[in-house]
């Protein structure tokens, strides 16, 4: 079907401008990033196609390569520039720090904001966030990175950013690029550390979490999270 045999407000661009991008599926939002089909199929459905190539999933298509992309019917050099330009887009974005001053209540909202920067991660990070007071972001700071050998981190390491910003608690976030955030011995090693560490300075261990792409672990509650509605 041509893209002109459909209803003018139901166009993907036409459709996104009167009711807002938010109410176009996955195919029509994609095939504005087209710009146009194919002989024989509009923009949309070469968009469903390429979904469908990726089972449908928004990380997988955004982790797709050049050589991945053009292997689909349709997908010329361009069109697999652009949708692997989106997935570098939105890897940068997810790597800014979020706004300081943001008030953590919850060990969810941590993985929330943290997630998608570090699920994309191939190799391990340790990151301290540090909070005032009233549990609001005043800063973080990458502890290590690569082959973490957690029993060598020291909790001097960990807790003098937190003693330098004059932060009232940090919370500990790393990641599993295997993608189970399960704790490992290592895990719990760390964590008893330093929570000794934050009661002989008077900065409390907020929680530790764990973030791989299957969920995230809070310390502090003690529990395994599986949250599938962020990993579409």
């Amino acid at each position: 079907m041509k893209i002109n045999s459909i209803p003018l407000d139901e166009r993907p661009r036409e459709k996104g401008l009167k009711f807002g991008l938010e109410k176009l599926d996955d195919p029509e939002l994609l095939a504005i990033f087209l710009g146009s089909g194919t002989k024989g199929e509009n923009a949309i459905e070469l968009a469903r196609k390429v979904l469908d190539a990726f089972q449908f999933s928004i990380r997988g298509l955004g982790e797709a390569t050049l050589d991945e992309l053009v292997k689909i019917k349709g997908i010329g050099t361009c069109k697999a520039l652009v949708i692997e330009s989106l997935g570098e887009w939105g890897r940068r974005y997810a790597s800014r720090p979020i706004s300081y001053k943001v008030t953590i209540q919850t060990s969810f909202e941590v993985y929330k904001h943290f997630y998608e920067r570090f699920s994309n991660q191939k190799e391990e990070q340790l990151l301290v966030i540090l909070l005032d007071t009233k549990k609001r972001l005043i800063g973080e700071v990458l502890i290590a990175k690569g082959g973490i050998n957690k029993a060598s981190i020291a909790v001097a390491d960990i807790f003098r950013p937190a003693v330098k910003r004059g932060a009232a608690g940090i919370i500990l976030i790393h990641n599993h690029p295997s993608g189970d955030p399960s704790p490992s011995g290592e895990d719990f090693g760390l964590t008893v550390a330093a929570k000794g560490g934050g009661e002989i300075l008077g900065i409390r261990l907020i929680d530790h979490l764990i973030i791989g792409s299957k969920g995230y672990y809070s310390f502090t509650e003690s529990k395994l999270y599986r949250e599938p509605a962020l990993h579409q």
